[in-house]
């Protein structure tokens, strides 16, 4: 099992993703278009090292590398973008790699003036 590192809340999980310098991976999971809309903002897409996939037919996404859960270097974060297929499976997963519970909510509830809210909840 990986030694991920543990944080005592979301919002201290968010904050360290958000804060450059910190000395461990960080990777989103899934390619989608919540994935999409945090690597289209520069500050976030150049702390991102990269996308879990396990189902990824492709090596890159987005210039970000994708890889599969269990080849995530430890230690890291993952934030689960996952929101609308199998969100339930997309928390188990992380929870089975041993990340903590990160999701794209948590992010942009830290960081509201720079994280974009979902469609969905901006509509």
């Amino acid at each position: 099992m990986h030694k991920h590192p543990q944080f005592p809340s979301p919002s201290a999980a968010a904050d360290a993703f958000l804060a450059p310098g910190v000395k461990f991976g960080r990777y989103l999971l899934g390619r989608n278009e919540h994935a999409a809309a945090l690597l289209d903002i520069p500050a976030i897409a150049a702390l991102v090292d990269g996308i879990i996939d396990d189902r990824a037919g492709q090596s890159t996404w987005r210039g970000k590398p994708v890889l599969r859960g269990e080849d995530v270097p430890a230690p890291a974060l993952a934030v689960d973008c996952s929101m609308s297929i199998s969100p339930v499976s997309a928390a188990r997963r992380l929870a089975a790699l041993g990340l903590a519970p990160l999701h794209y909510a948590d992010l942009l509830e830290a960081r509201p003036d720079l994280v974009p809210a979902p469609l969905f909840v901006a509509e």
